[in-house]
């Protein structure tokens, strides 16, 4: 897994995401787990950076616990979550505790680009789980982006204290991984400005592979669906979620 949300990404991390649909997106996950288990009280979350789902998930009254690896991003927490992201690598995490579900959210599993780290990642979701529990997680579409193409974007963000124009420069450098150069440049309040770069390789999947590497992990493949929505993936559905079972 490379180097990602470093220092001064992390600083600006909060108001680049602040209109993300967070409660949505923990209304629907917790609605989703429903369908196929009774109740879920507890739920460890992988790859929670600065612990924003961790917000609402609490408000549900689920024990929550995340896992983040940067520190500068737990260090950006919501102080009422900061206490329950413990800082680790999700692939040596051992907690010795097991959980009604694990989640990983916004495309965590899209950052192990290599199959001995997602074969880690599902081990780690598999031995944190109870009997009979679930897995959700988000992932890039391979359909999707094949068709619809990964593009260069630039989108401009406002905080209190600066403006911020974020440029997303992808390039596709592997059959299954586009490496993604992030151009940012800050304005501030007084004038000065900033710019910074960071590189992200996110690799993409189809749903037959992550079912095959879920059954060799012990998992029983349930169902997957357009993200927020009941919808089978298409090829226009370049955020995917998928629900796995532990099967011992």
């Amino acid at each position: 897994m490379s180097k990602v949300f470093l220092s001064d990404y992390s600083k600006v991390y909060n108001a680049v995401y602040k209109e993300k649909k967070y409660s949505q997106e923990v209304n629907y996950i917790l609605k989703t787990l429903s369908v196929n288990k009774d109740k879920i009280k507890d739920i460890l979350d992988l790859g929670s950076g600065t612990g924003n789902h961790l917000i609402f998930f609490k408000k549900k009254k689920i024990n929550i616990l995340g896992v983040e690896k940067s520190q500068k991003m737990i260090d950006l927490a919501n102080p009422d979550v900061k206490n329950l992201i413990l800082k680790s690598d999700i692939k040596k995490l051992n907690l010795k505790k097991r959980f009604d579900a694990v989640t990983s959210l916004f495309h965590v599993v899209s950052y192990f680009n290599q199959n001995h780290e997602l074969e880690l990642f599902f081990k780690t979701a598999h031995k944190h789980l109870k009997k009979n529990g679930l897995f959700f997680f988000d992932f890039w579409f391979t359909p999707a982006v094949e068709f619809l193409k990964p593009t260069k974007k630039i989108k401009y963000f406002r905080s209190n204290n600066f403006i911020l124009k974020k440029t997303s420069i992808p390039k596709i450098i592997k059959k299954n991984i586009v490496k993604v150069n992030f151009v940012f440049s800050i304005k501030f309040n007084d004038k000065k400005k900033k710019i910074f770069k960071e590189t992200h390789k996110v690799r993409h999947f189809s749903i037959e592979e992550l079912i095959f590497f879920a059954n060799k992990n012990g998992f029983d493949y349930i169902n997957s669906y357009q993200m927020l929505t009941t919808r089978k993936p298409n090829k226009r559905s370049w955020g995917v979620c998928m629900v796995l079972k532990k099967l011992n």
